[in-house]
């Protein structure tokens, strides 16, 4: 996959295929399969940041995907750019999920506000 060939919307639709890919993995609990598609999923963020910001925020438009992996991905990933839509998204999935989800959702924004993590 030569992502440095792609458009930034080949980009983010690749990024949300995988999230998708990334979801029934997530529910159920296979971890290393998941953590693949994750390392996709941070090269495609890599060469949206060698891009510029214009390019990053474009994950923002996952924002409103009906995958909730799909839109937890997006958020973790452009907190640096668009920090409190960012958040308010992952805000609202600890709202609607009672699991994998919500627990990680959560311990985002948690370790976000108390500023042990500071995305960039």
């Amino acid at each position: 996959m030569k992502l440095d060939k792609m458009t930034v919307d080949e980009l983010v639709s690749l990024f949300a295929s995988l999230g998708e890919r990334q979801y029934p993995l997530t529910l159920n609990d296979e971890v290393k399969s998941a953590n693949h598609l994750i390392r996709q999923q941070n090269e495609i963020s890599k060469e949206l940041r060698r891009r510029g910001i214009a390019a990053r925020l474009e994950l923002t438009k996952l924002f409103n995907h009906p995958n909730i992996q799909v839109r937890m991905n997006a958020a973790k990933w452009s907190i640096g750019i668009a920090r409190e839509p960012a958040l308010n998204v992952l805000r609202q999935i600890t709202k609607e999920d009672f699991g994998a989800f919500r627990l990680s959702a959560g311990m985002t924004v948690a370790l976000v506000e108390d500023g042990t993590i500071n995305p960039t």
